[in-house]
């Protein structure tokens, strides 16, 4: 975002000082908002995106305010929501009770309060669709971003003979994240024997369901 700038713009940070120096070196027009807290403190960052942004904002003449839930407060600014996911709907069981009460209350008054709500993809915008009485003009679609020039295609024997020494010598299906229900990993595994899931990430010691028997499992902490 901070390379498509345009002359005139800015794009301000909310950071906390913990967090600070892990954004850092993003361009001449990208500059910091100190909040107390961020993700270190999950509860108190909440907390201060709905009680300290009203006051403090609007000192920095914010003209767009992106975030995840609208401020309780009325804010004059522009609001534009970013959703990720619905799970507080789509697995209320995988979430612990007060974050999932504070999401499905306030996943409906924020929607109504925002200009403009971006989402990752067609699935979240059918969820969206079920779960919240939302305007689908303010549904703009976005595509999660990728580095490429960190993610490129290599060199496919290379590849081949570094998955092969894990034991996988099958067509795969690459899961890179924790287990858990919010993480798809089901959905993945439950797909027939081929393409065949190879899983990485933590946790994956652990019980899991029985669809993933046939799963390579590879933990990483």
């Amino acid at each position: 975002m901070a390379k498509r700038l345009e002359s005139g713009e800015e794009l301000h940070l909310l950071v906390s000082p913990k967090s600070r120096h892990l954004h850092q070196g993003y361009g001449p027009n990208v500059y910091h908002i100190t909040y107390p807290w961020s993700n270190e403190q999950r509860n108190l960052r909440t907390l201060s995106e709905h009680l300290y942004s009203p006051v403090r904002l609007p000192l920095s003449r914010i003209d767009v305010f992106n975030t995840l839930m609208a401020p309780i407060v009325n804010i004059p600014w522009s609001l534009v929501l970013h959703f990720k996911t619905m799970h507080a709907f789509t697995e209320p069981e995988a979430i612990k009770p007060l974050p999932r009460l504070y999401r499905r209350l306030n996943y409906p008054r924020s929607a109504r309060a925002a200009d403009a709500i971006i989402i990752n993809s067609e699935s979240l915008r059918s969820e969206i669709r079920r779960y919240l009485d939302v305007d689908e003009r303010k549904l703009k679609l976005i595509y999660e971003a990728v580095d490429h020039d960190l993610f490129r295609p290599g060199d496919v024997g290379e590849a081949r003979t570094i998955v092969a020494s894990h034991g996988v010598t099958k067509p795969f299906v690459l899961f890179v994240s924790r287990y858990g229900r919010t993480r798809t990993a089901t959905d993945c595994c439950g797909r027939g024997p081929s393409p065949r899931p190879a899983c990485r990430g933590a946790s994956w010691r652990s019980s899991v369901p029985d669809v993933t028997r046939n799963t390579s499992r590879r933990s990483s902490h």
